[in-house]
């Protein structure tokens, strides 16, 4: 056969036979295969041949051998499974990702393997219900979030997996169905008790919400704000606990506390009680307030100013700089700094600041106070009256007035800091050698 022969069959055209195109699929494959078996064609013009060809895929078909490789295998198939694909050994399961991409084979495009099979992976709160049962009847005990076992009829899949997705609301569960409320109806029925507290708990005393409320209250009183369960201040009257330990506790439903009151539920009386829902602030009174207190110390207010706020006697920097980053109390969400940014070119406090000029601060510092400075800490920055080292640390974490984004107060000062103690075991090493 001459090579002028080979060309009709790359386009997919014979001469004296209809285009390939106008007849049915089983023809084609008929075609194709009786060419390949009676012409020497070149490798390359058989596999495209092949490919045109190959016979096409459904998400069906897919997750029904998806089902048998899991019956084979015990895991479902992914992108990277190098296991041949059952009755399709000539098929990889990367191949498939591939043609479910890009919309080729009969299936959609935009398929992947995963969102094919994500279905089969689904669960339901009455498949997990049974097999917490079955769980039950071999272990003596309800599994939980920390159970490391494998579901009976979800190979693969762990409680802690079960809980994570009921508390993103995935895998076909609805959102904040955890394992611990899904499993709250099978929990009454074989009489068991919500999980116990963690290990490090099982000594602690029991907590009341009484000496919780009392303990936020003077939270409030020293800090201008209440307290939540990421709160790190110290548990007035509990030096042993945490906020975070307390809620924990409480929305598991251990050390005296009902199963799901949570810190905030605890303190929303404490909340209506100080009035916090109905004191409105507006950008306007805290732009005025910050005004005053510019006049009064030469310097604006940070979130660790203590302090007093002109004119409002109720309130503090903290809570105020609280509510503007949470966007609470009317107003919107928007850091206490950036609220202040209009008063910083009105009082001329936005000229440039230089690495050179914090580390000559700082070296002043450990002068006076013989320590270095942090964004904690509340004294003055020797030689720039109108800044404060929170400020410092916020407009170099910012990038503002000359800095770079990033550039925090413990960066900046770390050569220095780093020299300060190479420095001290110079000197500590000379004195062991006298």
């Amino acid at each position: 056969m001459s090579q002028q022969d080979y060309r009709p069959i790359h386009h997919g055209y014979s001469p004296g036979r209809p285009a390939l195109g106008r007849i049915g699929a089983s023809a084609v494959q008929d075609l194709a295969i009786s060419e390949l078996a009676t012409r020497k064609l070149s490798s390359e013009t058989g596999v495209r041949i092949w490919r045109a060809v190959k016979e096409s895929l459904s998400e069906e078909k897919i997750r029904e051998i998806a089902v048998e490789f899991r019956r084979i295998h015990g895991k479902f198939p992914t992108v990277a499974s190098q296991e041949p694909v059952p009755t399709m050994e000539h098929l990889s399961w990367s191949t498939i990702d591939s043609a479910g991409r890009s919309g080729r084979h009969g299936l959609p495009p935009g398929q992947s393997l995963s969102k094919i099979i994500a279905p089969l992976r689904d669960l339901s709160e009455a498949s997990i219900i049974e097999a917490a049962r079955v769980y039950h009847a071999q272990h003596g005990r309800l599994p939980n979030s920390t159970s490391t076992e494998e579901l009976p009829n979800q190979p693969g899949i762990t409680w802690s997996i079960v809980d994570g997705a009921g508390r993103r609301g995935r895998r076909g569960l609805a959102q904040s169905r955890t394992l611990s409320v899904i499993l709250a109806p099978l929990r009454e029925e074989v009489g068991a008790t919500p999980r116990g507290p963690r290990i490090g708990t099982l000594f602690k005393p029991a907590l009341s919400e009484s000496a919780i409320l009392e303990a936020g209250r003077e939270y409030f009183l020293r800090n201008g704000l209440l307290p939540d369960h990421h709160s790190k201040g110290e548990v007035p009257g509990m030096p042993d606990d945490s906020w975070g330990a307390i809620n924990q506790a409480g929305q598991d439903g251990y050390r005296g506390l009902a199963q799901g009151r949570t810190l905030a539920k605890i303190l929303a009386p404490l909340r209506a009680e100080l009035n916090l829902f109905s004191a409105q602030l507006t950008k306007e009174m805290v732009l005025d307030a910050a005004r005053k207190f510019c006049e009064l110390h030469g310097k604006l207010p940070t979130s660790l100013s203590e302090e007093p706020v002109p004119g409002l006697s109720d309130e503090s920097w903290r809570k105020i700089a609280g509510c503007a980053y949470y966007g609470r109390r009317g107003l919107a969400k928007e850091p206490l700094h950036e609220i202040l940014q209009p008063l910083r070119d009105e009082f001329g406090l936005s000229g440039t600041v230089t690495e050179e000029m914090i580390i000559s601060a700082a070296k002043e510092y450990l002068r006076l106070y013989g320590r270095f400075p942090t964004q904690l800490s509340t004294e003055p920055v020797p030689g720039m009256p109108k800044e404060s080292w929170n400020g410092l640390q916020d407009i170099g974490w910012r990038g503002a007035r000359g800095l770079k984004a990033g550039r925090t107060l413990s960066k900046i000062l770390k050569p220095i800091r780093d020299e300060w103690r190479a420095e001290r075991e110079r000197a500590a090493r000379r004195g062991r050698g006298a």
